[in-house]
């Protein structure tokens, strides 16, 4: 009824709270990591919750529970929390400072890392505990406080807390809700062309209420045909946007290049109206790869990691066989595998491309890089440029080999089916290259049309 007024009072309310309990925030999340961790590895964690097999797959349990944590959430703050910080730092910082950037960047972690799951976890640990190994009648959240309340969770007590539970139940749903909404009817806008202005209002209506109605549908069909079905589709099309990331990255990687400008005595002479060194730059450059080696950093860990083990397995040189640790199964092997493609993918690329000899080359055609003075300091500065694009090549080339492979790794019954970095850099590069030759042929085509 009295939104401005509403904000108002409840802006003063976050200040306050924010301001002299933002710090009690902090550290009981950190507590509560801590504690759930001595949980974990003590001797209550041995303690099995409920006898009978799970209902669900470990997929689809990963996946409601996902869905159900933060999958609005990530959704929007995901993509906008960085600007907030950096717009708002935390600690009086000054915002569009390095320092607030560096906050930006840092401070998601706490969101999404570890901690945020810890929260979750601490009352599904108590609830759980309190209903399968002492016996409770009810999942409620005051039955859960019984040892420590007493009878009191039957009393008033209890029903306050039960009804603290429903308020901030309901409001994390509105929360969801809120935040999705306004981020959905821009998507809507923007991929159909309509007008925000006009549409505003009831495009946020409409997606209300399809909202609601497919939350409502999955409740209704229960936590088998609906919740568990919408949770795992939710994932597949994650995976399939993951997916996509990864082979575009595979093509930026292929395809990425560093451009360095250059310029000519020349050039620079016939600087005129119609010739500017802007235009002369743009199309004047030596183009940096990020990827020079292409899969060779990957055929030579592989052939390093796994050659050794074999010639011992067939009985020739029993002394190559590599350390338990290096096995395909342990985390540590997969360390080595990501250290050893970034060795060479950085060595590599230093074999392929020598600065000096580029320097060399650009002083006898009189070329030269804008601001950079020929010999000596181009050889120096063309070094640093290349350790760059070869770090971050090398860096992205290591991650995307490792990555599918850790995942199968850590994550039970996952499987790529042979879909790795390896098979995606090589499928990729025969499509860019395909499309290349189709584009000549086609051009090709186009000047003998026009000169016949």
């Amino acid at each position: 009824m009295y939104p401005e007024e509403g904000q108002r009072i409840l802006g003063i309310a976050f200040d306050y709270l924010t301001r002299n309990f933002g710090i009690l925030y902090l550290f009981g999340s950190v507590a509560t990591l801590l504690f759930l961790l001595y949980l974990a590895f003590s001797r209550y964690g041995d303690i099995k919750l409920g006898d009978t097999p799970p209902d669900f797959s470990t997929f689809s349990w990963s996946a409601m529970l996902f869905c159900g944590g933060i999958g609005t959430s990530i959704l929007y703050w995901g993509t906008v929390e960085w600007a907030h910080y950096y717009e708002n730092p935390p600690f009086s910082v000054a915002a569009g400072t390095p320092q607030a950037l560096n906050w930006a960047v840092s401070y998601p972690i706490f969101h999404w890392g570890l901690i945020g799951w810890a929260l979750y976890c601490l009352p599904g640990v108590a609830v759980s505990y309190s209903y399968y190994v002492r016996g409770a009648k009810s999942l409620r959240l005051s039955e859960a406080c019984a040892p420590i309340i007493g009878r009191q969770a039957n009393g008033m007590l209890g029903r306050i807390i039960d009804l603290l539970f429903v308020i901030g139940l309901v409001g994390a749903c509105s929360t969801g809700i809120g935040l999705a909404v306004p981020l959905i009817g821009m998507c809507v806008t923007e991929l159909f062309g309509l007008d925000r202005a006009a549409w505003g209002f009831s495009l946020d209506l409409i997606v209300i209420f399809v909202v609601t109605v497919i939350f409502a549908t999955s409740v209704w069909f229960g936590l088998e045909k609906g919740i568990r079905r919408l949770s795992d589709w939710n994932v597949a099309l994650a995976f399939a946007l993951l997916l996509f990331i990864a082979i575009y990255g595979i093509v930026l990687l292929q395809e990425g290049t560093r451009v360095v400008p250059l310029i000519s005595s020349k050039q620079l002479t016939k600087t005129s109206d119609s010739f500017s060194t802007s235009s002369i730059i743009e199309n004047n450059y030596i183009p940096l790869r990020f990827n020079q080696a292409g899969v060779m950093p990957i055929i030579l860990t592989t052939a390093v990691l796994v050659i050794p083990n074999y010639i011992s397995n067939m009985g020739l040189l029993p002394f190559l066989t590599l350390p338990a640790f290096l096995q395909s199964s342990k985390i540590l092997y997969w360390i080595s595998y990501f250290t050893l493609i970034l060795l060479f993918s950085s060595f590599y690329s230093t074999i392929v491309l020598n600065p000096k000899d580029i320097s060399n080359d650009l002083q006898k055609m009189a070329v030269s890089i804008p601001g950079i003075r020929p010999g000596v300091e181009t050889t120096f500065y063309l070094k640093k440029v290349m350790q760059r694009v070869t770090y971050l090549g090398a860096i992205m080339l290591s991650i995307l080999a490792t990555l599918p492979n850790l995942i199968e790794t850590i994550i039970p019954g996952s499987s790529f089916n042979g879909l790795g970095t390896t098979s995606l850099l090589i499928l990729v590069g025969v499509i860019l290259e395909l499309s290349r030759e189709i584009r000549s042929i086609i051009l090709s085509n186009i000047y003998n049309d026009m000169f016949d």
